[in-house]
């Protein structure tokens, strides 16, 4: 198994890179977990689950007083999905399969000890907050209005996340040019299997 956990904040290419990296690694499938959280949503009802069934960018208002209303908007979103995504990893796992998989609500597996030495964690980041801005702004308005509304919440999440990769040891990329973060995360992983270069064609150095 080769897999690769994409997080960061809104806005910073999580899905664009992801589907570049798919592109260049054929054998690898791409789930975001968007997709995942719209599935788990229908077992935890709206009533009495809230916060789950808004953006995670808008979490934080449902935060219990005491706590960084961020963070927790966040991480209580990741950790209700936390289950599904360790199942879909060992499903990979036990089919040899390989999997990307991308989003920001991967972050409670960065708060988690992961041994698995195929498995390599990256956090995404845009450190140049104009630049962040306008790839928010290229999301398109439906994506992006609520998002640039939260944007300082959004710049207090990236900074959470950088620090506890840092702590984790995990890699952080600032993603200044999607075609550079493409090639580190490709040098991240054949690190981990050098034997998937042979699929990257020009990439290999």
């Amino acid at each position: 198994m080769k897999s690769l956990l994409i997080t960061g904040a809104p806005g910073t290419g999580k899905t664009t890179l992801a589907r570049l990296l798919s592109q260049q690694l054929p054998d690898y499938q791409c789930l975001g977990t968007d997709i995942i959280r719209e599935i788990v949503r229908l077992y935890y009802p709206k009533l009495k689950y809230p916060w789950f069934h808004l953006s995670s960018v808008q979490g934080y208002k449902f935060a219990p007083k005491g706590l960084d209303p961020v963070v927790w908007g966040y991480e209580s979103q990741s950790k209700l999905l936390a289950p599904c995504i360790d199942a879909i990893l060992q499903r990979f796992e036990k089919e040899r399969g390989n999997v990307i998989l991308e989003g920001a609500a991967l972050v409670s597996k960065l708060s988690s000890q992961i041994s698995n030495a195929s498995l390599q964690q990256v956090v995404i980041s845009v450190l140049d907050e104009k630049q962040h801005l306008e790839q928010l702004r290229r999301q398109g308005e439906t994506r992006s209005v609520y998002k640039i509304e939260n944007f300082p919440q959004i710049r207090h999440f990236q900074e959470y996340l950088i620090s506890l990769a840092e702590q984790k040891n995990i890699p952080v990329i600032d993603n200044k040019d999607r075609h550079e973060t493409v090639n580190k995360v490709l040098e991240l992983i054949s690190d981990k299997t050098p034997d998937c270069l042979i699929s990257f064609g020009s990439k290999k150095r």
